[in-house]
């Protein structure tokens, strides 16, 4: 009878534990497939990092310097797109295009490289395939709201769940082409 509360209190510990740890970064489990994802998807984008080109399934790199983000963009939204990094809308743009350019990432699973988008703000910068952006607003909005895709211009669209653990309502990110980094 000891032993086998030795054993539950062990397993509740470690339970715990995990939980503890995916409410500050994210699951572990899925961040570490999806992060050998990512480094197998790193020699599908130019070392140059110029530009964004559809290759392999892979459009480019994502930086967002104050949330310490760097992650392969993959072509599609769809489950199994977003596990191995941040998606790309198809039916949005691509730097150059005068266009919206969406993307889409998770925030508590997958390696969560959206998990700190709410704390970006107004001037912070985002860079998408070495082309700089400023952010302009962020804001939530229903989950269905898919206007927010839609509009004239290039401009630079990130969408993840919110609140964190909930799909409820989607944050919203968006960013204009910058002059300089």
């Amino acid at each position: 009878m000891r032993a086998l509360i030795a054993v539950l209190a062990v397993v509740g510990v470690a339970l715990v534990g995990y939980g503890a740890w995916t409410l500050r970064s994210g699951d572990p489990i899925t961040a570490a497939i999806e992060h050998r994802t990512q480094h197998k998807l790193r020699h599908f984008v130019s070392r140059r990092d110029d530009g964004c080109q559809i290759r392999h399934g892979v459009v480019g790199i994502l930086r967002i310097p104050k949330i310490d983000v760097k992650q392969i963009v993959v072509q599609g939204t769809a489950t199994d797109d977003l596990k191995k990094g941040p998606g790309h809308y198809p039916t949005t743009g691509l730097p150059g295009q005068s266009r919206a350019i969406a993307i889409a990432g998770h925030r508590t699973t997958w390696g969560a490289p959206f998990l700190h988008l709410d704390s970006l703000r107004r001037g912070d910068k985002v860079i998408l395939c070495g082309i700089p952006y400023r952010i302009t607003t962020v804001y939530v909005v229903n989950a269905n709201a898919w206007q927010i895709l839609k509009g004239h211009g290039e401009r630079l669209i990130l969408t993840t769940c919110h609140p964190v653990y909930s799909a409820s309502h989607r944050l919203v990110v968006k960013a204009v082409r910058a002059t300089s980094v």
